[in-house]
């Protein structure tokens, strides 16, 4: 009987969390001293986070930025943005990167609306409602340096790319069915080990 139960246990257990990634390109100069320093900022409808004044390019986003002792309503609240997201309105999405920089303008942006951004995902309205956002990291690693012969500095290209890890919150119909045979079979050794822990169930 515990075996059955374990087993369904495991069938029942939480999905594991998803990826949406929204790459931006980036470009413009930066001091060489400087890179690694930057202005995030992510937003969704009214809400926002942003790093303030300046942090960490490869910043992360998750509920422990909304207890941080240095919070404040300038640099706004992750549980504000997660609600935006899957609120089921169709709002506008925007980030992006501001760096420290020598020639007036090194960063990127991104804007789209949630329908746009979250197309490949299955859903039920045109954002993740039903989803729970988990984090929204800011990934740096594809961004190129290009020394400069002249300054004491760097040309930026590349990319970088917002991360949101969400986790479905309802299993999808395919989940469903995978998990189908793994009840079955609980269900089956369940049935099995009361027959054989009670001999009048076989009785005619």
């Amino acid at each position: 009987m515990k075996r059955a139960l374990f087993l369904l246990a495991l069938a029942t257990a939480a999905r594991a969390d998803f990826v949406v990634k929204v790459p931006f390109a980036v470009s413009g100069l930066v001091d060489s001293g400087a890179f690694g320093l930057c202005t995030s900022r992510f937003s969704v409808g009214s809400a926002f986070v942003v790093t303030d004044p300046v942090g960490s390019c490869s910043q992360v986003f998750d509920p422990s930025w909304d207890v941080d002792p240095l919070q404040t309503p300038l640099i706004g609240w992750f549980g504000d943005v997660a609600a935006h997201l899957t609120n089921g309105v169709d709002e506008q999405v925007s980030g992006g990167i501001l760096s420290l920089n020598i020639g007036g303008g090194s960063g990127g942006s991104f804007h789209t609306p949630e329908s746009a951004l979250f197309a490949g995902i299955p859903r039920t309205g045109p954002d993740l409602a039903g989803y729970s956002i988990q984090r929204i990291a800011l990934d740096t690693s594809g961004i190129t340096l290009t020394p400069l012969p002249d300054v004491s500095g760097f040309q930026v290209g590349g990319h970088a790319e917002f991360d949101i890890t969400a986790t479905s919150a309802v299993p999808e119909p395919v989940d469903a069915i995978v998990l189908m045979p793994c009840a079955l079979l609980a269900i089956a050794l369940a049935y099995r080990a009361r027959r054989k822990h009670n001999p009048l169930i076989d009785a005619d």
